[in-house]
């Protein structure tokens, strides 16, 4: 009896582990740093601003254009853009409006006030560009320069950025790996998880313990 118990013990706690590990949410993370000037290489540093672009890849169906740029899944967060220029961080999902958020050139998003350039693999994949007068520009005070004077290009000489460029126009997910965010288990995962260590120490105590 005490030996079926062990077994029970052990295949639960293996189960739980399991369970806990297979249900952690992958995400992963590019940072693309861009400027106004980027594409010509006559650069202000100052005017640098940093694009972390993160995806909850349980949110998403495929890795490929046509999903990757649905307004749905950078409406509903499973995408989001962050920016960060002289310390301050704003993210771009925020900005847009349901109502509004449309394409506005090919393979682009966006509404009036600003979108972002999608255009394959050119200068013009992943440029930025927002209307003077932007009022998540001004609501956020965000200098004009650099984010209404003219495109924010991003630096193309950047492992991230031709990671996320082959990701985005290529559907090459063997890139996936290197960008992989520390995990957080669901919290019905880690409640799993505990359960099963509690499991396997008590067994290991009894273990320790018996004559």
């Amino acid at each position: 009896m005490r030996f079926a118990r062990s077994i029970v013990s052990v295949v639960l706690s293996v189960a739980a582990v399991t369970l806990a590990l297979e249900s952690h949410a992958e995400r992963y993370r590019f940072e693309l740093v861009a400027n106004p000037d980027a594409a010509s290489g006559f650069t202000d540093p100052t005017l640098d601003v940093i694009h972390t672009v993160t995806i909850d890849g349980d949110r998403i169906p495929a890795f490929n254009t046509s999903v990757l740029s649905s307004n749905d899944h950078w409406l509903n967060g499973a995408i989001t853009l962050d920016m960060t220029h002289d310390g301050r961080t704003v993210r771009y999902n925020d900005w847009r409006d349901p109502a509004e958020a449309r394409p506005l050139v090919p393979g682009g998003l966006g509404n009036a006030e600003g979108f972002i350039s999608l255009a394959g693999e050119s200068i013009w994949f992943f440029a930025l560009e927002f209307a003077p007068g932007n009022p998540a520009i001004d609501a956020a005070g965000l200098p004009y320069d650099p984010f209404v004077y003219g495109f924010l290009f991003p630096y193309r000489d950047r492992a991230d950025y031709a990671h996320f460029n082959a990701l985005w126009n290529r559907g090459d997910t063997t890139v996936l790996a290197r960008h992989v965010t520390s995990a957080v288990p669901e919290p019905g995962s880690a409640t799993l998880y505990l359960a099963g260590l509690a499991l396997v120490a008590a067994g290991a105590r009894r273990r320790r313990h018996k004559p």
